[in-house]
């Protein structure tokens, strides 16, 4: 055995480790960057109200949420524009605060099918625009139905 394996081995095993994953989740940001309407965004992960950190962004009539760290390039969870409602908005209380960014707001979205709600947080410029978008009428729709 050469003198040099063993540190090369060792060089390469920290590199696939530690290197590879940050290289892909830079990759996969700017993947996410590039189509654009991405936005800083938490997700309330069962009752317990543990929020997981992550990025949001608007692709046609769909709100599509992504983990910060996953690695997945598709998202984790999808809202259809059409089935969503919005239903409250809040601060939040003192143990959600310590697991989000400063200035963060809490809401909670129907959704009709399944009917289940979800808790997003964000900043309150970025809740500017989800109310926005879910008021929106779709795009190439009529904005008055029945006023032709």
């Amino acid at each position: 055995m050469n003198e040099w394996e063993l540190p090369v081995e060792i060089a390469l095993a920290v590199f696939v480790i530690v290197v590879l994953p940050l290289v892909w989740l830079f990759v996969r940001r700017r993947w996410l960057t590039g189509r654009g309407g991405l936005f800083d965004c938490s997700l309330a992960r069962g009752q317990s109200h543990r929020w997981a950190l992550g990025l949001a962004r608007y692709e046609g009539n769909t709100l599509q949420w992504y983990p910060a760290l996953g690695v997945s390039l598709r998202p984790a969870l999808t809202l259809d524009r059409t089935e969503t409602t919005f239903e409250s908005q809040r601060e939040p209380d003192v143990s959600e605060a310590i697991q989000l960014f400063s200035h963060d707001v809490v809401v909670t979205l129907r959704s009709t099918r399944p009917d289940q709600s979800h808790q997003l947080a964000m900043t309150p410029a970025s809740l500017m625009g989800l109310l926005s978008w879910l008021e929106a009428a779709p795009p190439g729709g009529l904005r008055y139905p029945g006023l032709e």
